[in-house]
């Protein structure tokens, strides 16, 4: 099994714009690298020098623009991949959890940490949203949401026992004396709350 939660969120608010002014940082030094179907090879790619290292915080809009990005035809033209959450960047805190990604927005002063005890985040920027029916009426357009998913790497099952892949790739059965427990814990503050302008 590979369990997460699949949230959407736009920190400008729900009607507000697209999400090309959220800044992302992953503390991850890898990635998955996927076919032409978004199916994990088993193998982890490293993030230097690509659009995929978020470890700076970087803005999403130059990056969604960017041809490799953009004209990614299986992803329908965004990100849609799978971070190795990076140990030496990510301290546990005494209950296990990590920091593995925060997104914030100038435009409203918010800030979102996630924090987890599982080994990867998955960002995904929204790229199949067209026009999609959203809370109080309202229609989420490409982009308009992101998701910061903390999972098992995929496809560790299929992949099991494969020349290449990865050891990271570790498969999680469960059953009957075997439970299943994972921890995600989605953090947000506010410039304005903190007393930054128009706080108390």
């Amino acid at each position: 099994v590979n369990f997460t939660n699949h949230s959407y969120f736009n920190l400008n608010g729900h009607v507000a714009s697209d999400v090309s002014n959220h800044a992302v940082r992953i503390n991850g030094s890898k990635y998955v690298d996927v076919d032409s179907q978004l199916i994990a090879t088993g193998k982890l790619l490293d993030v230097e020098n690509t659009l995929f290292d978020f470890r700076t915080a970087a803005s999403l809009g130059p990056r969604l623009h960017e041809k490799e990005i953009k004209e990614n035809k299986a992803t329908n033209g965004g990100y849609d991949h799978t971070f190795l959450i990076d140990d030496t960047l990510a301290k546990s805190d005494e209950g296990g959890l990590k920091l593995a990604a925060e997104a914030t927005t100038g435009a409203k002063g918010r800030t979102l940490r996630v924090y987890t005890d599982m080994p990867a985040v998955h960002l995904y920027t929204g790229n199949f949203l067209d026009n999609t029916n959203g809370k109080a009426g309202a229609k989420y357009g490409k982009h308009q949401g992101f998701c910061l998913e903390c999972e098992n790497l995929p496809n560790a099952i299929n992949l099991e026992g494969k020349e290449g892949v990865d050891t990271a790739f570790k498969p999680i059965i469960v059953g009957p004396s075997k439970a299943y427990k994972g921890t995600i814990v989605f953090d947000f503050s506010s410039v304005a709350r903190l007393g930054g302008p128009g706080g108390p």
